[in-house]
């Protein structure tokens, strides 16, 4: 018997995400239940989640799969015919046999979850990147209720806490292991959530990186997680006038030399010409009045003109050029950088 691989869109407007799986599913659900062996048209099915809108399905013929799939809403017909597709005979190994997901995602990488649910628009931080299973380990802010007294809505973004989940639930509810924390079926680290996802339910593009949305996650204990955030977010670039702001060095001033892989930036003082090495999340830009800048994060993005203000954490910017042209605001000095002009 001649089987035949065939695929069939369902990218209606309406179709949810994931559609194609509920397919296959209920492809898998109707053999497991049929009693006619005669009805058991279907030999096998898949999709791969990195091709969306498509299913494969291999069966004797075409009019065999449009009879298995009678009834399933988010297939495409035409006049009334499941639509199908002959894959090639060469295509059908190579279908097979894919094991990488093509993604500019990577450890290391900021993310924002797309699934819907309670953490859906947060920011993650990928920790381990899974091509064969088009899947990803992230970890988050938690948003997670420590009442027994539940309350309705969104829980709100907080690092994991052991002392207040042992408070109220119990000392035997949260268990260490490995590193990792325990809590009524879920994983923490550092006080962050461990959290598993498809790569289809996170991007790397399409949102803002803002000081209020990576404010947490720079809180936690793990010094990986927070040279992680401040790599992406502070975009630091050898030469930039910068000042340290914690640690034995606060206080001074200088030139970025060196960013390093381990979390360690050289700064160059401007006073002695010594050269000492920081943490990345012990250091921001350092502006004076005169300078040429563009911001590039928050609400005044895109705006390039001179600094007229300096304060502890923020600039004073007059735009010269950008969609506030020849009006002053005040940025985060973690969303300004240096710009020629």
């Amino acid at each position: 018997m001649l089987y035949i691989t065939c695929k069939w869109e369902t990218n209606r407007p309406w179709s949810k995400d994931g559609c194609e799986r509920d397919v296959v599913l209920t492809l898998l659900r109707r053999q497991m239940s049929s009693q006619n062996s005669a009805q058991s048209v279907i030999a096998s099915a898949f999709t791969r989640d990195f091709i969306t809108g498509f299913v494969y399905v291999e069966a004797a013929s075409p009019l065999a799969i449009s009879r298995a799939l009678q009834g399933i809403g988010e297939v495409v017909r035409l006049q009334g015919a499941v639509q199908n597709v002959l894959v090639p005979l060469d295509e059908r190994i190579q279908l097979l046999q894919m094991d990488s997901f093509i993604t500019s995602i990577k450890k290391g990488s900021i993310v924002q979850i797309q699934r819907r649910g309670v953490y859906k628009h947060d920011l993650a931080l990928v920790q381990d990147l899974d091509t064969s299973e088009s899947s990803v380990q992230v970890v988050l802010v938690p948003r997670i209720q420590l009442k027994r007294k539940r309350k309705r809505g969104r829980p709100e973004a907080c690092l994991f806490n052991e002392t207040t989940a042992k408070s109220v639930f119990g000392a035997h509810s949260v268990q260490v292991q490995d590193g990792y924390v325990h809590f009524r079926k879920s994983v923490f680290q550092d006080g962050l959530i461990v959290l598993k996802f498809s790569l289809n339910d996170v991007t790397d593009h399409g949102f803002e990186i803002t000081p209020s949305k990576v404010r947490i996650f720079r809180q936690c204990r793990n010094p990986a997680v927070v040279y992680a955030v401040d790599r992406v977010f502070n975009k630091l670039q050898t030469g930039d006038r910068v000042c340290v702001v914690s640690g034995g060095c606060k206080g001074l001033a200088g030139r970025l030399v060196d960013i390093s892989e381990d979390g360690t930036v050289q700064v160059n003082s401007e006073l002695t010409s010594d050269t000492v090495r920081v943490l990345l999340s012990e250091v921001t830009r350092l502006f004076r009045r005169g300078d040429y800048v563009e911001v590039v994060g928050g609400e005044h993005r895109g705006d390039e003109g001179f600094v007229v203000i300096v304060g502890a954490t923020t600039v004073g910017v007059y735009v010269l050029a950008g969609d506030h042209e020849g009006l002053a605001h005040k940025a985060e000095g973690r969303e300004v950088s240096f710009t020629n002009h």
